[in-house]
């Protein structure tokens, strides 16, 4: 589930099938991969979501196609308390083993061509409530794709060999807050008006990217079984609420990404194992 102010991401997908590496390259086809794709959504007061292309990945050509928008509109029935964000993700997972224990770099190469746009109308003020533990008028919204790779030793268990963590965060956000903290009997405010990024954005553009694992030591036995996963996360989100304050005026938000229409999408090249 998608809680108001952050993004949870659920892993799934279990391929029993084992892939055994020899030395020199080995290319995973995507009939292989059996990926599980889906989307999530979250929606609190007036927060609305809308889905334009819904989530799938084509074994056949490596296409991952997905988009969505969240918004917040302008709502005095619950003027305090809007929120709304869509997900839509690509998950795979696959057993595999190695025939000759040394350095292994697993390779998930993706070309992203990505369209996305983001805005926000702040509340016109907000009255803080300077006893209360946290009091808060928040407006933001979120144009968020992100991509990762990792290798887990299922024979022994421990710890998770990843790649490189690929996140574009796009947004704008504008905070009024404080916050009422009292330790050994010594009370202190502390309050801020902060903003982020201009009222609106937008960015059309491809770009590569490559999630690499560099397997070796404990992650790169002979006598183990390994897991290897990766996914792709599109998500847009918008929030327009206050806690433990009063906001003046009617904050609004919304926010789209799209990898699904118009020629946008995110493409993987090649699955490779040396």
């Amino acid at each position: 589930m998608t809680m108001r102010g952050g993004l949870a991401v659920f892993a799934i997908a279990f391929l029993l099938v084992t892939v055994p590496v020899c030395s020199g390259a080995t290319s995973v086809p995507f009939s292989k991969l059996s990926p599980k794709f889906g989307s999530s959504t979250y929606t609190w007061g007036c927060g609305k979501v809308h889905q334009s292309r819904s989530p799938h990945f084509s074994n056949r050509t490596g296409v991952f196609l997905a988009s969505g928008s969240a918004t917040t509109p302008s709502c005095p029935a619950f003027l305090s308390n809007d929120s709304a964000v869509w997900n839509g993700e690509v998950n795979f997972t696959k057993l595999l083993s190695f025939k000759h224990h040394a350095r292994h770099l697993i390779t998930f190469a993706w070309n992203v061509s990505e369209s996305a746009s983001w805005s926000i109308h702040p509340f016109s003020s907000c009255t803080l409530n300077y006893s209360a533990t946290e009091s808060i008028c928040l407006t933001n919204a979120f144009a968020i794709l992100a991509m990762n790779a990792g290798l887990y030793d299922v024979t022994t268990g421990g710890p998770v060999l990843a790649s490189k963590y690929f996140y574009n965060l796009n947004y704008s956000e504008v905070r009024n807050w404080s916050q009422y903290t009292c330790i050994s009997g010594t009370c202190t405010v502390y309050s801020g008006n902060t903003s982020v990024g201009g009222l609106t954005g937008s960015f059309n553009r491809s770009f590569d990217v490559n999630l690499t694992i560099h397997a070796t030591g404990r992650w790169a036995r002979t006598s183990d079984q390994y897991r290897l996963t990766c996914f792709l996360l599109v998500a847009a989100q918008a929030d327009a609420y206050a806690v433990n304050a009063t906001p003046v005026g009617a904050g609004s938000a919304t926010a789209l990404v799209n990898l699904g229409q118009g020629g946008f999408e995110a493409k993987l090249i090649s699955v490779s194992i040396t």
